[in-house]
């Protein structure tokens, strides 16, 4: 997990970047904390070690150690937060924060840090428009590990991932408050910093767009209307191929909004209206967020009227006290201290919590011997194995960054790729296959069970795909049984090749029995402990499923039923999945003859499948034309 690793990793991290112990250390750390983290004579936290790292321009593939229960509730916590406002989900992100500040930030500057910055963020996200509030709150965040910064001079800086935000927050706010030098100012020197630093594809990708869309805004305001296009087409498509849904909303919103400034006036009515219902589909602000765009830039459309009226559910949030003293303490800690918190006292502690006997927790993964070595940090699991137990546990491993060797890095890109091509660029499968092929070992069970899965059920001229899935889940799990999948515990990666199961049942056996397993792994999912953030990365495609299957044997009632898990909000982590689930529900209130809820429904599912670049829309509404017997209007 890279206690031995970790200090050897930064300092060759600061080495190629060129900077001093002293520049590194500025801001965020003393002098000799750093100077014993590099040479692996302290611990440090999380937060804090990815702050030095990406202030070195690298990424953070190494897991350091929790000081503390604080420090990892902390960290764990503000992950969720992030989660929570990709998905535009204010109030949850809300929660989240006011759990961090019971934790006191663990002590952390860093975390304290971020906490500001979503504090932020969570206010632009709500519609609000206090933007001197806004703007001090960010100018506090930065001042932390920034005390002094030119604009001028930022892609001279060695900057960390925080403060890279907390800058493109700052230009936004410069943009709505009108001030266009600093905003331009920002925006360039930030995109030539991007390109020379060595960050993780997702975090570099997230960062760019992030500074993208508020140069289109620029760019409008301006009235450089085809560049400004030119980049919104780039914005839209790059955040779909990302899968950065923190991002895709706004994309669409400024690729619809500079088409229409170019004269494309349909095509461009039609990629707003992609992002109004796509953001009320979500139960958003983004109409209040998008009305407030339209007006800084004094741009009014006749065509929107009374296309969405911003949500009159709007909470309103107390700005943080910015003013009050935060007690702050030292980030590093002691290898032995009975408070530090590891990879093996994390898991051990969670399946004691659980009640979860060795046996179960490691079935069919590692033997018991090799789990208690785990939970006693005398053995380092490789990747995939730290990541199933985790999973197994009911957390997500999104949050934590291990340290791998090539063979294993090369293998988890893989499957982060093998992710984004089956939405976007289905035709790639079998050349990202063919690689996960070539990294294949005896020992990577997790890998090869991953790789086997994904190989039947996308393969072609393949029979009875149910039972060669259902074969390959023994692989961890030997005497799998889904009437007794309660009795299991089931890492995100088995719940998937389940899903891919219940998939392949229906096309091949009977919608009827995959209807039941489906139902069956809701109850597993709703008896054991497993959090949002992991619930964020398989219930989607369940409900979708689900709902899909019900809606074929027209089960409309049952469909009703399954809407107040809509109130837990953890179904709008994913937009791809959701107008599957949108068709059903627009289906069963077509059976019932709810017009006000048909009107609606119909509308989220077309405009979801567009916001996608899902083909399905236009047969979904000629079968509601079908179905109601006339035209409807859009």
């Amino acid at each position: 997990m890279g206690i031995s690793f970790y200090g050897d990793y930064l300092k060759k991290a600061r080495e190629r970047a060129g900077i001093s112990q002293e520049k590194l250390a500025e801001g965020i750390i003393n002098l000799q904390s750093l100077n014993r983290i590099e040479n692996n004579r302290a611990g440090v936290s999380p937060g804090t070690f990815q702050a030095l790292t990406s202030k070195c321009g690298a990424p953070t593939e190494v897991f350091p150690l929790f000081p503390d229960w604080d420090d990892f509730n902390c960290f764990y916590e503000l992950y969720k937060a992030e989660m929570w406002l990709g998905s535009w989900q204010t109030k949850e992100v809300y929660n989240c924060l006011q759990e961090v500040e019971k934790t006191g930030f663990a002590g952390n500057a860093i975390y304290y840090q971020k906490w500001l910055y979503y504090q932020a963020a969570l206010h632009m996200r709500n519609g609000d428009t206090n933007y001197e509030e806004i703007m001090s709150i960010l100018q506090c965040a930065l001042k932390i590990t920034k005390e002094k910064l030119s604009f001028e001079d930022i892609k001279h800086e060695f900057l960390t991932v925080n403060e890279i935000m907390i800058l493109t927050a700052i230009a936004k706010i410069s943009f709505m408050e009108g001030n266009n030098s600093d905003c331009l100012l920002i925006c360039s020197q930030l995109s030539t910093y991007l390109e020379n630093v060595a960050l993780s594809y997702k975090e570099k990708a997230d960062l760019i767009l992030g500074v993208q869309k508020i140069y289109v805004l620029y760019l409008i305001r301006n009235k450089e209307y085809l560049e400004a296009m030119n980049e919104a087409s780039l914005l839209r498509d790059n955040s779909l191929l990302s899968i950065s849904e923190n991002h895709m909303i706004e994309a669409a919103f400024l690729f619809g909004l500079t088409k229409y400034l170019t004269g494309e006036t349909k095509d461009g009515i039609h990629f707003i209206k992609t992002a109004y219902y796509s953001g009320e589909a979500i139960e958003s602000q983004f109409a209040t967020v998008a009305n407030e765009i339209l007006n800084v830039l004094n741009i009014e459309i006749n065509e929107l009227k009374n296309v969405i009226v911003p949500s009159e559910k709007k909470d309103n949030f107390a700005m943080p006290d910015i003013n009050r003293k935060v007690e702050l303490r030292t980030v590093e800690c002691d290898y032995y201290s009975d408070d530090v918190i590891t990879l093996g006292r994390l898991i051990h502690q969670k399946r004691k919590d659980q009640k979860l006997s060795m046996k179960v927790l490691c079935q069919g993964l590692c033997s018991v011997s090799a789990l208690s070595k785990i939970e006693n940090d005398a053995l380092q699991p490789d990747i995939f194995l730290a990541r199933s137990l985790i999973q197994r546990l009911g957390m997500s491993d999104e949050p934590f960054t291990f340290y791998a060797s090539e063979r294993e890095t090369r293998q988890y890109r893989l499957e982060r790729q093998m992710t984004g091509e089956s939405r976007y660029n289905f035709q790639n499968i079998g050349n990202v296959l063919d690689e996960m092929k070539k990294v294949i070992t005896k020992k990577d069970i997790i890998f090869k069970q991953l790789y086997t899965n994904n190989s039947i059920f996308y393969g072609k001229d393949i029979k009875e795909k149910n039972l060669l899935i259902l074969e390959n889940i023994k692989t961890t799990l030997p005497d799998f049984s889904v009437d007794r999948i309660i009795d299991y515990r089931l890492s995100k990666y088995e719940l998937s090749y389940v899903i891919s199961y219940c998939m392949m049942l229906r096309r091949e056996v009977s919608v009827t029995k995959a209807i039941k397993v489906l139902y069956k792994i809701l109850d597993y999912m709703n008896q054991n402990v497993i959090d949002d953030l992991l619930k964020n990365t398989v219930m989607d495609i369940v409900i979708a499923t689900l709902v899909g299957d019900l809606d074929v044997q027209k089960r409309y009632d049952e469909i009703i039923d399954l809407l107040p898990m809509f109130k837990q909000k953890i179904v709008f982590g994913d937009m791809y999945c959701l107008p599957y689930i949108y068709a059903g529900i627009t289906d069963a209130y077509i059976e019932e003859g709810n017009e006000c809820y048909i009107n609606r429904y119909y509308k989220y599912t077309y405009y979801l499948f567009e916001f996608n670049k899902i083909k399905a829309g236009k047969a979904f509404l000629e079968n509601v034309k079908k179905k109601l017997g006339q035209e409807i209007d859009l």
